[in-house]
């Protein structure tokens, strides 16, 4: 028996509406023929990587290193590896030994590393397949052997207790060629602005201002709105679940009463 009638239908209308905009958040509506769920994906990773650029910070502390120099004996993994850090370090300014799968590779600490940030700052940008048309091999394959050789720089200076440039590799690490790596692909929301040009392998970066955030007042308008229509669409479902179950009558479990013996 129903409960409430005025209820029952406002839950019905509800749920009806809640379907009716879930079909549409699945339906390819969003610009570029996504879905709105592709959609706030999109621009969910776009956030996280803007957050992610932290490539003028990273290269202003390098200054600090120029000068310092600095001999990595690396174990390349096979010669292709090899001869694409060779071709790398070389153009990073680096000197490099190659015997085989064997490199020795020095060169002054602070310039070497502002060639790999740059690197890696190129394939933030989502500059891969121009990267790679200039390199000749993959520019990620390029990417995930320097990751690879300085790695090796930072287990070298922590058996050798020297903290300050420990800190700096593993900034370069964490704050460069990883993100690079991992958001390979995705476009940045507020998209920090790539350098102009064609690229040109060992090509510097230059920071006019390196406290500016990427990430806009269109951003944080878009992240509010997506924001707030998730808690209401959440507490719509709610509600109409809630009305539609008073209105049938079975907003609570009848219990019978107990017989004594």
């Amino acid at each position: 028996m129903l409960s409430n009638r005025r209820k029952l239908q406002l839950g019905l209308i509800g749920i009806i509406s809640f379907m009716a905009m879930l079909i549409v958040w699945l339906s390819p509506v969003a610009p570029g023929h996504l879905t709105g769920l592709q959609w706030a994906d999109q621009f969910f990773n776009g956030l996280t990587k803007a957050s992610a650029y932290q490539f003028p910070k990273v290269f202003k502390e390098s200054e600090s290193f120029v000068g310092k120099p600095f001999v990595l004996n690396y174990k390349a993994t096979n010669e292709n590896e090899a001869k694409m850090l060779e071709k790398l370090y070389t153009s990073f300014g680096a000197k490099v030994d190659a015997q085989g799968t064997s490199l020795t590779i020095s060169g002054d600490l602070g310039k070497v590393s502002q060639g790999i940030l740059s690197y890696s700052e190129d394939f933030f940008n989502n500059k891969r397949k121009e990267m790679t048309n200039v390199l000749g091999f993959d520019s990620k394959d390029g990417l995930y052997a320097i990751y690879l050789s300085q790695q090796a720089l930072e287990k070298y200076y922590l058996r050798n207790n020297q903290a300050t440039e420990l800190k700096f590799v593993r900034e370069i690490l964490e704050r460069a060629i990883e993100p690079a790596y991992n958001f390979d692909g995705i476009v940045a929301a507020g998209s920090p602005k790539p350098a102009e040009g064609e690229y040109a392998i060992g090509a510097l970066r230059h920071y006019p201002s390196i406290e500016q955030s990427p990430i806009g007042v269109r951003e944080m308008i878009i992240l509010s709105g997506l924001i707030i229509f998730y808690l209401l669409y959440t507490c719509w479902y709610g509600f109409s679940l809630m009305y539609l179950l008073e209105g049938a009558g079975i907003s609570k479990l009848s219990k019978k009463p107990r017989e004594e013996a």
